[in-house]
């Protein structure tokens, strides 16, 4: 699938009053801030989870620019762990990334232009360990 560009459209979403102020005054976590918005609709979050696995099942290609990472298991089997760079490549991930809901509300919030710099899916398999915290080990504890 070829990249996608977002409908364009008027400002989609904006922040209330109240949101920015909890933004402004409680977001903050180290240098880090945070933006606690209302639950997603079941619709979108079934979406969501359709999509990611549409993104699991693109094909395993060298060449392809979305990139698969797997990781051998103490049996040898390998399973994937990680798929990136996939939103050019997926409808509507492209457009849940860079649509202008998601970007107004971005936007808003830093005062700056807003572009995807990086996506991935960390896949998880039932009963196998987490994943291990990393430069984020602080948003954790």
């Amino acid at each position: 699938m070829e990249k996608q560009a977002p409908e364009a459209a008027p400002l989609a979403h904006s922040l209330s009053v109240e949101q920015k102020a909890q933004f402004e005054k409680d977001g903050a976590y180290g240098d880090q801030q945070y933006l606690v918005l209302p639950p997603i609709s079941s619709e979108v979050s079934h979406s969501i989870t359709t999509w990611a696995n549409e993104v699991k099942n693109l094909p395993h290609h060298p060449n392809s620019s979305w990139m698969h990472y797997e990781e051998i298991t103490p049996t040898g089997q390998r399973i994937l762990c990680r798929t990136e760079n996939f939103a050019d490549h997926h409808e509507g991930f492209n457009k849940l990334f860079r649509g202008r809901e998601i970007l107004d509300i971005l936007e808003e919030l830093s005062g700056e232009e807003m572009v995807l710099f990086k996506e991935k899916i960390n896949y998880k398999a039932p009963k196998a360990g987490g994943f291990r915290p990393g430069y984020r080990k602080s948003a954790v504890d």
